[in-house]
C-alpha cells in the first residue's frame, strides 16, 4: 500500500529536498510559458495570477500547509529563493506542531 505524502504530515523534510521539491514545482508551472532554466536566484518571471496560484495549491499540497493569506501575493516573492524560504519555515512550523 503506498502512503500519500500529503497526508502524512510527520514527514520529515530535509532543506535538500524542500529546495528540490519547491524548484521542481515552480519549474514545471513555468516550463511552457518560460522554456529557461529556473534558479533560486532568479526573480519570479511575470506570470499571471492563475500560475502563481497553481505554483501555491502544488506547494500546500506537496508540503501539507496553507501559505497566510497576506503571502498570497507574487509581490511577496521577489525571488525563487524567498519562495524557497518560505516554505521551508512553513514546514518547520509544522513539524514543530506535531
Amino acid at each position: 500500500m503506498e502512503l500519500d505524502r500529503a497526508v502524512t504530515p510527520t514527514t520529515v523534510h530535509t532543506a535538500a529536498d524542500i529546495l528540490t521539491k519547491v524548484s521542481e514545482i515552480i519549474s514545471e508551472n513555468l516550463s511552457e510559458q518560460f522554456p529557461f532554466p529556473i534558479t533560486v536566484d532568479c526573480s519570479f518571471p511575470d506570470i499571471d495570477s492563475i500560475t502563481f496560484i497553481t505554483i501555491v495549491v502544488a506547494l500546500e499540497n506537496e508540503f501539507d500547509f496553507e501559505f497566510d493569506d497576506e503571502m498570497l501575493l507574487l509581490t511577496k516573492f521577489p525571488t525563487i529563493k524567498q519562495m524557497i524560504e518560505y516554505v521551508q519555515s512553513k514546514v518547520e512550523e509544522r513539524d514543530k506542531e506535531n
